[in-house]
């Protein structure tokens, strides 16, 4: 069994800054990588423990998470909100790339959002399609998700590996993710150009 494991301001480069987010010095540093002897059911288990035991789809319904997360290669966690511009600017051009592998099920896409209500949470997610997942608005699990993978602006993509890893950030120095560095912010472009490398569109 495969698991998947899988942000107007601006700082130097276009991150808008996230809401409801404690400040990068207090923020811990992504969830650590697991053993080598981990077994991919486990590491399953925590991605889906931080997550939360559900997950919305863009019609309202929800999904167990580890059924979503069970049998991918790749999650990909796009940290972004409504009223954030260059998420605005960003999100269209993950939707896209998402309904050009319809039916993909090595990757899937979830969404974090840092709207500031249940309804424009919701709403904003309604316009992403189906080929999406999204947290549940609760304000815990946000904010835990947040502690764990993202940086201190939106939009941020985030691809994870089956074993917890993050493959590629929105924030980078030195080829690694660095999340708590905001001057290293390198924006979503070059992590959705990373996993359009991962998952050529075939023909």
């Amino acid at each position: 069994m495969h698991l998947i494991t899988i942000l107007t301001l601006v700082f130097t480069i276009h991150a808008a800054p996230q809401d409801s987010k404690p400040s990068l010095s207090e923020a811990p540093p992504p969830v650590a990588e697991p053993k080598a002897e981990e077994s991919t059911v486990e590491t399953n288990r925590r991605i889906a423990q931080l997550i939360g035991p559900n997950l919305k789809r863009a019609d309202g319904s929800e999904v167990k998470t580890r059924e979503v997360l069970d049998g991918r290669k790749n999650v990909a966690l796009y940290f972004s909100a409504s009223w954030c511009p260059p998420c605005r600017a960003f999100t269209p051009k993950l939707i896209n790339f998402t309904n050009s592998h319809a039916g993909n099920e090595d990757f899937v896409v979830i969404l974090v959002g840092s709207d500031r209500s249940k309804a424009a949470h919701l709403n904003y997610f309604k316009k992403f399609g189906s080929n999406f997942y999204a947290v549940p608005y609760d304000e815990e699990v946000l904010r835990r998700v947040k502690r764990a993978y993202a940086g201190g602006g939106i939009p941020n993509l985030v691809i994870l590996a089956d074993d917890g890893k993050v493959v590629k950030g929105s924030y980078e120095k030195n080829g690694k993710y660095s999340p708590r560095d905001r001057r290293s912010y390198i924006g979503a472009d070059p992590v959705l150009t990373k996993l359009a490398q991962m998952y050529p569109q075939t023909p």
